[in-house]
């Protein structure tokens, strides 16, 4: 974009070349702005650059199911290899641990990470359940139950070997061991 500035007296005029037309008029006392503009030919121009314009992006659009991957704090330092294995089988990881840390590091009331990972847990399509289940995991998967989501358990032997299983075979936390019925 170019700008011409014509000074006159103690007035001040811009002209803006751009897709619409701008005329500046400026005076102590006051600021005018006239806009002027041609929107078929503002309107073609914005035709041609969106043909012209390219990006691997455009180019995978596919949709995915949004998948929250739930996980007991003791699998904190896994949370990169869990969101590779939920991109690598098809689903785009929502990832509390990715997305809020380790509740924020505190910076933040922890209720206020317990209420956005609920607002995650009812938007996603899914919630995957990764090792052992504890408190928080078992109240997330509760929302997601009552929010009619799928729910799947996996457990994880190796950061690089993560296993469907059940429900009935995933491992309950000591403060959670007597509610697997909730799951």
């Amino acid at each position: 974009m170019t700008l011409l500035q014509i000074r006159k007296s103690s007035r001040i005029y811009f002209w803006n070349f751009s897709f619409h037309h701008c005329l500046c008029y400026l005076g102590f006392d006051s600021l005018w702005v006239a806009i002027t503009s041609n929107l078929e030919q503002g309107s073609a121009i914005m035709d041609s650059m969106k043909k012209d314009f390219t990006h691997p992006a455009l180019e995978v659009q596919k949709d995915k199911p949004l998948v929250y991957t739930a996980m007991s704090k003791h699998l904190f330092y896994y949370r990169m290899f869990i969101s590779v294995f939920v991109l690598e089988n098809g689903g785009v990881p929502l990832n509390p641990f990715m997305v809020f840390d380790y509740f924020l590091l505190d910076a933040v009331d922890r209720d206020l990470v317990r209420e956005g990972n609920n607002n995650l847990v009812k938007r996603c399509d899914e919630i995957w359940v990764f090792g052992a289940v504890s408190n928080g995991v078992l109240a997330e998967v509760q929302i997601a139950n009552e929010q009619g989501r799928t729910v799947r358990y996996f457990a994880i032997e190796k950061p690089h070997k993560i296993v469907e299983t059940t429900k009935d075979k995933i491992t309950m936390e000591a403060e959670v061991a007597g509610m697997r019925h909730l799951l």
